[in-house]
């Protein structure tokens, strides 16, 4: 699933899917980086993965202490791109990186598509 989201992002830098404690469940990353970008190892991809997990945890805590509810998806902006996070069941979640560009707003709805299928097997 992650694999063909990714052929779906054209600016597609990685996508991996983790479990609460920011452990990788599945990865992909591109056949080849988008143009001027440097290719992510899987080191690098799980990595980024794994960090969010600190921040998701976080922001989780603090929105239901504060009657926001359950974080559902996370955007961060970032020199090298965008990271897009969501929600895709109790505990899990899915990462996308995409590399600087228009375009953002496809990539969010592909990732939420791509989040509800996967709880759907879950």
């Amino acid at each position: 699933m992650l694999t063909d989201l990714l052929a779906r992002i054209p600016r597609a830098r990685g996508a991996i899917f983790c479990d609460h404690e920011g452990e990788s469940v599945e990865w992909a990353l591109p056949g080849a980086p988008p143009s001027g970008m440097a290719q992510l190892s899987e080191y690098e991809l799980k990595l980024c993965g794994a960090q969010l997990a600190a921040a998701w945890l976080l922001f989780e805590e603090r929105s239901q202490e504060h009657g926001g509810g359950a974080i559902r998806e996370l955007q961060l902006g970032t020199s090298l791109g965008t990271l897009l996070a969501q929600a895709v069941a109790e505990g899990y979640y899915a990462v996308l990186l995409i590399a600087p560009g228009r375009g953002a707003s496809r990539a969010i709805y592909e990732l939420r598509e791509t989040a509800a299928h996967l709880a759907s097997e879950m």
